[in-house]
C-alpha cells in the first residue's frame, strides 16, 4: 500500500480528515480533536506558550482528555494492526 506525508499541520482535525476514510470516530470524537489542538500546541511549543502547561490545565481537564484519547489511540491502534495482517 502507498502511504502519502501528511499535510504540515498541527490541526488534528485536519490531519485527520486526510485518513477519516480508514478510521472511524464519532462526531464527538471528531469535535475533540479541534479542541485538543490548542492542548497539543501549547505541550510541544512550551517556551511559546504564556505559562507552563503544568500550571494551565487542571488534573481533571488532563484525566478528561486522556479519557477521550484513549479510544481514538486505539481506534488508530486497530486501523494499523489490520494493515500490517
Amino acid at each position: 500500500m502507498k502511504y502519502k506525508t501528511p499535510s504540515k499541520t498541527h490541526s488534528l482535525k485536519q490531519l485527520y480528515s486526510e485518513v477519516g476514510d480508514k478510521v472511524s470516530l464519532t462526531d464527538e470524537q471528531k469535535d475533540f480533536l479541534g479542541e485538543l489542538t490548542p492542548a497539543a500546541q501549547v505541550a510541544r511549543y512550551v517556551n511559546a506558550a504564556v505559562g507552563l502547561s503544568r500550571e494551565m490545565y487542571s488534573k481533571r481537564l488532563l484525566e478528561e482528555y486522556l479519557e477521550k484519547s484513549l479510544p481514538i489511540l486505539e481506534a488508530i491502534k486497530t486501523r494499523i494492526m489490520e494493515e500490517h495482517q
